[in-house]
């Protein structure tokens, strides 16, 4: 009895990280560069009981489930026009590199504006990196080359930092840490952003099936609960 007590709820704490998860998915499918979050569950290792007698095997115990923690997906998000000549997407393995207090972090969003400074920043107003720094715009029209040159007026200003990363972890706000490597491959598209890699309805879809197995261990744990104080109850009765 108690061991099904244990295994619905061990079901139901997997099912609220699962849920967490995917709210947060929802949350973000309309953020330009967002990838999308993933739980990997798993069974606890099964316990094999034996005789107390003669030591004999009496046959595997499952101990429930669990998680094996939090995964990104990195896959690419679609590309969607803007024509804004500031927004900018990677079409491969890359990130581009900002500017923050705690040193250089990476974010595939390329919704970039021009401060009063007239520095090249994200839409949180953390500077944008060039190959040698902040890069800094004067007034004037922008391209931006697939190599991420970026010219004003004719004139090239800089070349954006773009960065492949090893053990790329998440930290909020957009921005990911990790150890960067040379990125090859990637090209940069002006006038475009990067879609979400979540897709709403399939995420929609998730957070249902999980409520359901969600309420589905309330249940079992409600009815091993109202049966273990009957058996009390009626233990309390005995004699």
């Amino acid at each position: 009895m108690e061991r099904g007590l244990y295994i619905a709820a061990s079901g139901m704490l997997v099912n609220q990280l699962r849920l967490d998860v995917v709210a947060n998915n929802l949350a973000n499918a309309g953020t330009a560069g967002y990838k999308g979050d993933r739980t990997a569950s798993r069974s606890f290792g099964d316990m094999l009981l034996q005789n107390l007698e003669d030591g004999a095997p009496v046959g595997p115990l499952s101990l429930g489930a669990q998680t094996n923690g939090v995964e990104t997906s990195f896959d690419q998000g679609a590309l969607r026009v803007t024509e804004r000549e500031l927004d900018l997407a990677i079409s491969g393995n890359a990130f581009f590199a900002v500017e923050t207090p705690d040193g250089v972090r990476y974010t595939r969003d390329g919704s970039f504006r021009r401060d009063a400074d007239g520095y090249l920043v994200t839409a949180a107003g953390r500077r944008v990196l060039g190959e040698s720094g902040p890069l800094r715009l004067a007034e004037g029209k922008v391209t931006v080359g697939a190599d991420g040159t970026i010219s004003v007026g004719g004139a090239e200003a800089g070349r954006l930092r773009l960065a492949a990363l090893e053990g790329a972890r998440k930290e909020g706000g957009g921005l990911l840490a990790g150890e960067p490597r040379a990125a090859t491959g990637a090209s940069v598209q002006q006038g475009y952003l990067e879609a979400a890699n979540v897709d709403a309805v399939t995420q929609m879809v998730a957070m249902i099936e999980i409520m359901r197995s969600f309420e589905s261990g309330q249940k079992a744990v409600q009815a091993i609960d109202e049966t273990l104080q009957k058996a009390v109850n009626e233990v309390g009765r005995t004699g």
